[in-house]
């Protein structure tokens, strides 16, 4: 389900909490070849210099994250990734 926020809310323990957790461990869980587990493995599937060329920002904004669970992820919780990462993937 989706879970209000404010833009000032969005940090990695927020992100971490409400969408990794809930829907992407199973996946990128430790020790996975694409963890997100922690800030640092999350933080180095996203371009900060350039954060629309994420390859996360790019798979959420295009939907084609395959084969899933991106269909389960409330369409304002991916609006929360994506703004998380606009503005820097801020881990605090």
């Amino acid at each position: 389900p989706a879970v209000k926020y404010q833009a000032k809310d969005l940090n990695y323990t927020w992100i971490h909490k409400n969408i990794i957790q809930k829907q992407c461990l199973m996946c990128h869980g430790k020790g996975s070849q694409h963890d997100f587990s922690t800030y640092e493995g999350l933080k180095e599937k996203i371009n900060l210099k350039n954060p629309k060329k994420s390859h996360i920002y790019g798979m959420v904004s295009t939907q084609s994250m395959p084969p899933y669970p991106l269909q389960t992820v409330a369409p304002e919780m991916q609006q929360a990734l994506i703004e998380w990462i606009k503005r820097g993937a801020p881990e605090k």
